[in-house]
C-alpha cells in the first residue's frame, strides 16, 4: 500500500501507543516531535514530505540575501536540485564547492542585451535578458552567494505541520504501527532503568519496534501501479545485451532509437 497523501497529528499517535502501555507523561508533545524528525528522516523516503517554494505567493517568502548571505527556512529537510534560482531575473544559481568564491567575485555591471555574447564573466539568457549567474554554497543553514543582496526563489522538501508547529505523521497503517512502537520503545527504556518494567517485557517492544520499522519502510518503497507503469515502459525502452559479463554489465542497455524515413 503506497502513502496516500493523508497526514494525522501526534495526539492520535500518542493515543495508539497508549492503547498498548498507559505512559502518562513519560514522553510530552516535544520529546515524541524530536523522535518523529529522527524516525522519519531515517527512513528517507520523499514521498512523506510536501514540496514548498519561497516564491511569496503559494509558499514562505523569497530568502533575502543581505551581505551574500541567506537564511535558509527553518522547515527543510531536503533541497531539490537545480532548484535555486535569483527571485528576479528567474536565472539558475550555479553550486560550488570552492571554499574561496567569494573572493573571486568582481564588479558586474549592468548588460545590454543588445551587445554580443563574448562576456567576460558567466551570464545567462533568460526570457530575452542576459544576467548574471550567481554561485552559491550551502553552510550552517545559511545560503551563501555571491549576489550580494537581492531576493533568492528555492524549491525544497518538508515535513507538514499541525497548527502547533509539530510534524504530522503520513497515514500510512504500517508507518503508524512502526512510530507507535518507537514511542513505547523509548517510554520502555526509561521505565527499564527505573527498574519498573523487566528486561524481558523491553525486549519484547523493542522486536516489535523493529519489526514494524522494516515493514513500514519496505512498504514506501512499493511502487505504485502508474510508477511500476512508468518503470516497466522504461525498462522496455532499452535494448539489452544480457552477454556482457566480461564488462560487469556496464552498457547493459542502449536507448531506442529513432529513424524518420522521407518516403
Amino acid at each position: 500500500m503506497a502513502f496516500n497523501g493523508k497526514y494525522v497529528t501526534i495526539d492520535y499517535i500518542k493515543e495508539q501507543a497508549r492503547n498498548v502501555l498507559d505512559f502518562e507523561d513519560m514522553l510530552n508533545n516535544y520529546q515524541i516531535a524530536e523522535l518523529l524528525w529522527q524516525f522519519l528522516g531515517r527512513i528517507d523516503d520523499p514521498s512523506v514530505l510536501i514540496t514548498k517554494v519561497t516564491d511569496g505567493e503559494n509558499g514562505p517568502a523569497p530568502i533575502e540575501v543581505v551581505n551574500y548571505r541567506g537564511l535558509l527556512p527553518q522547515d527543510v529537510f531536503h533541497i531539490i536540485n537545480h532548484s535555486i534560482r535569483d527571485y528576479n531575473t528567474k536565472i539558475k544559481m550555479i553550486p560550488t564547492n570552492n571554499l574561496y568564491f567569494l573572493a573571486d567575485v568582481d564588479e558586474v555591471e549592468s548588460v545590454d542585451d543588445t551587445i554580443s555574447d563574448d562576456f567576460d564573466f558567466v551570464t545567462r539568457v533568460s526570457s530575452g535578458k542576459v544576467g548574471y549567474q550567481h554561485k552559491y554554497m550551502i553552510q550552517n543553514d545559511e545560503i551563501i552567494t555571491s549576489m550580494k543582496e537581492g531576493l533568492i526563489e528555492m524549491s525544497y522538501k518538508a515535513f507538514p505541520l499541525d497548527s502547533n508547529g509539530y510534524p504530522m505523521i503520513p497515514e500510512h497503517p504500517k508507518l503508524i504501527e512502526a512510530i507507535k512502537y518507537a514511542i513505547l520503545e523509548r517510554v520502555c527504556i526509561r521505565l527499564l532503568s527505573r527498574g519498573k518494567i523487566t528486561e524481558r517485557f523491553y525486549d519484547k517492544i523493542d522486536q516489535k519496534y523493529l519489526f514494524h520499522k522494516a515493514s513500514a519502510s519496505n512498504a514506501l518503497k512499493l511502487r505504485t501501479l502508474p510508477s511500476e507503469e512508468v518503470f516497466k515502459k522504461r525498462f522496455m525502452r532499452l535494448s539489452p545485451d544480457l552477454n556482457q559479463y566480461d564488462n560487469n554489465f556496464d552498457d547493459f542497455g542502449y536507448s531506442e532509437e529513432f529513424y524518420k524515413h522521407s518516403w
